[in-house]
């Protein structure tokens, strides 16, 4: 572009510029950045994703200079867990043996919070808040493990899974019928064994604390 008389070149300067912000998946976001310049500035943004984190940064120039925007947090919420055709399960186990309650995949940003209930039937409203302990525990993947099962743990289970930044973030999983199989002998031993055992694990410096999952069961 020519320079008319009496103008002055400018290199491009940023007026205003884009703040961080959440979005919830699917939904349109404007991300304003005005510049001045003369020769008019051309843009051109950049965009890092990681794990539907997003960092936007912007590139203005003309034939005078080039400048760049601070970089723009995006971070998008979502929430995906089917239960779409998933039945309810009828699971037997032998008394002072353990079992693992397993739930689908979740898929969710932020991160979910899950709790474990019980209550004796179906159709009953006594629900019971499930607290880990000695006798229950929860895995990092929200399964529940039940130890040294017994007959008083022949009721039905269930997970709520929540996450509270996405609308409708609420989901409850199937029901979990427990039936307890007695033993002949009350008097049976059973082998201590690892119910969950822990799995490798990668680790940089400057990483925080790692922790490893071992879960254990002795009737």
């Amino acid at each position: 572009m020519k320079k008319k008389l009496g103008e002055q070149l400018q290199p491009p300067i940023i007026l205003r510029e884009s703040s961080e912000d959440d979005v919830l998946l699917g939904s349109r976001k404007i991300l304003p950045c005005n510049a001045i310049g003369y020769p008019p500035p051309t843009n051109m943004r950049l965009r890092e994703w990681q794990n539907l984190i997003s960092n936007f940064s912007k590139f203005t120039k003309n034939d005078v200079g080039i400048v760049a925007s601070k970089a723009t947090h995006l971070m998008v919420w979502y929430f995906d867990y089917l239960i779409t055709n998933q039945r309810d399960q009828f699971i037997n186990v032998y008394e002072s043996d353990a079992i693992i309650l397993y739930l689908t995949i979740i898929n969710s940003s932020s991160e979910p919070t899950v709790q474990w209930f019980m209550k004796s039937s179906s159709l009953s409203h006594d629900n019971k808040h499930i607290i880990p302990n000695e006798k229950y525990f929860i895995t990092s993947t929200y399964n529940l493990v039940i130890l040294n099962t017994e007959y008083q743990d022949e009721k039905i289970y269930f997970a709520i899974i929540e996450n509270i930044f996405v609308g409708s973030g609420t989901r409850q999983s199937p029901d979990y019928c427990l039936q307890i199989n007695r033993r002949k002998s009350s008097f049976q031993l059973s082998i201590p064994e690892f119910i969950v055992k822990p799995t490798d694990q990668l680790a940089t410096i400057g990483d925080p604390i790692k922790s490893f999952e071992c879960v254990a069961n002795a009737g």
